[in-house]
């Protein structure tokens, strides 16, 4: 893929081949769900994009005015830790920043 550029693809998607250069890949995800759907392990939080919401399952999170905007970037922050304590439930993986949330990965 060129610099800059990005690919549109499956929630479940086949493993892509090794990253040959010494920088990072990311990724970025976009789910969207109705709002009927709720989070069974712990409390999330969701950007309404259309519609009412009237099931109330998430925190509507707060659109930013500005990009990098301070009290949003650390609302993410929490929202990404809280995130991590779901996803890594039963395990002793507390945070994303834990080595072995890492190890995880690769």
């Amino acid at each position: 893929m060129a610099a800059l550029g990005a690919t549109i693809a499956h929630a479940r998607p086949l493993r892509s081949p090794p990253n040959p250069s010494n920088d990072r890949r990311i990724g970025f995800a976009i789910r969207y769900v109705p709002t009927s759907v709720r989070q069974l392990h712990g409390e999330d939080s969701a950007t309404l994009v259309r519609g009412v919401d009237t099931f109330h399952h998430f925190e509507h999170e707060p659109l930013p005015a500005r990009e990098m905007q301070p009290e949003l970037v650390a609302l993410h922050k929490q929202i990404t830790e809280r995130n991590a304590q779901i996803l890594y439930r039963g395990t002793q993986i507390k945070s994303y920043d834990d080595p072995a949330a890492r190890g995880a990965y690769r």
